[in-house]
């Protein structure tokens, strides 16, 4: 009898439901307004993105590798869907839910600073992808994927562990296009017409175009990148599919503003309840959505 394809080392997680228990991220302030519409209120608001240099250091970095390719080999004895046909890794998604050095980089001070400020209030930790290789992603807005409501209480943070290699298929990103999707209207205009999220993304990239030239983050290993949920980005195709580009993302949202993955620009009215917990580590507040498991 053949065997089930795994996602996952683990199996029923028990730590979802406690902490939504313990500490639920329950709504709040839902109509304040972000500061983040504001030009002048951040670098962030300004241009679409900051940039940290050589922020985390190369010993850090080194070891969420060491401890990543670990977690890969303990994957691969489980019989999980590790890579895709090309032999390349798919993304794992949260990491730093069982690797305390990712999770250190997560609750970093300097990275908090900035978006405590973006947001207004409190930012806390949403989840994270692990990257061994580029994504090759198309162009597209992180807003559809986390979802708030209102919409726009989310920011990417994008960390390199290894120096970024021009064909290894780098971040390609558009600065200042922020400003043509940081609103409801705005989307649901550009929605008006499409046939689905992919005819969407293509909508988005061809105002892109329009607006601005994409630039590439061709980031040293330390670097961190912080961009505005309206930005739109991707990963350029590998020119040479056996370079590594490992990187990690993370989700970041502010506390009271609870997240969604299945939604598109929701903006609902009437109560609200939690959608998770959440734990406190070093002063930040982390949601406990779910163990590790392959995006495939």
């Amino acid at each position: 009898m053949k065997s089930r394809v795994r996602s996952s080392i683990h199996t029923f997680d028990v730590g979802r439901f406690t902490s939504l228990w313990r500490d639920p991220n329950w709504p709040r302030s839902r109509g304040q307004p972000r500061v983040d519409l504001d030009p002048q209120s951040s670098e962030i608001a300004r241009n679409g993105f900051t940039i940290l240099p050589d922020l985390i250091d190369h010993s850090t970095c080194e070891t969420v590798i060491k401890e990543y390719d670990h977690y890969e080999e303990q994957c691969v004895a489980a019989g999980v869907q590790l890579h895709d046909p090309k032999g390349r890794n798919y993304r794992l998604t949260n990491f730093h839910l069982v690797c305390k050095n990712a999770l250190d980089i997560a609750c970093r001070s300097e990275i908090h600073v900035i978006l405590d400020a973006y947001f207004g209030r409190q930012s806390m930790v949403y989840t994270s992808l692990f990257y061994k290789h580029g994504s090759q992603q198309s162009t597209h807005i992180d807003t559809p994927f986390f979802v708030s409501n209102p919409i726009g209480w989310y920011a990417g943070v994008w960390v390199a562990l290894e120096d970024i290699h021009p064909d290894a298929g780098p971040v390609e990103y558009y600065p200042g296009a922020h400003r043509k999707f940081d609103t409801i209207d705005k989307l649901r205009d550009i929605q008006k017409g499409t046939q689905g999220i992919v005819d969407f993304f293509s909508g988005v990239k061809s105002i892109a175009e329009k607006f601005t030239k994409p630039a590439h983050a061709i980031l040293k290993k330390g670097d961190v990148l912080i961009w505005h949920h309206g930005l739109p980005h991707g990963g350029q195709l590998a020119v040479d599919p056996k370079l590594t580009r490992y990187s990690l993302v993370f989700h970041m949202g502010a506390e009271g503003v609870n997240l969604k993955t299945n939604g598109l620009f929701s903006d609902t009215q009437g109560p609200e309840l939690p959608r998770y917990g959440r734990f406190l580590y070093r002063g930040r507040r982390v949601a406990r959505v779910g163990l590790p498991r392959i995006m495939v």
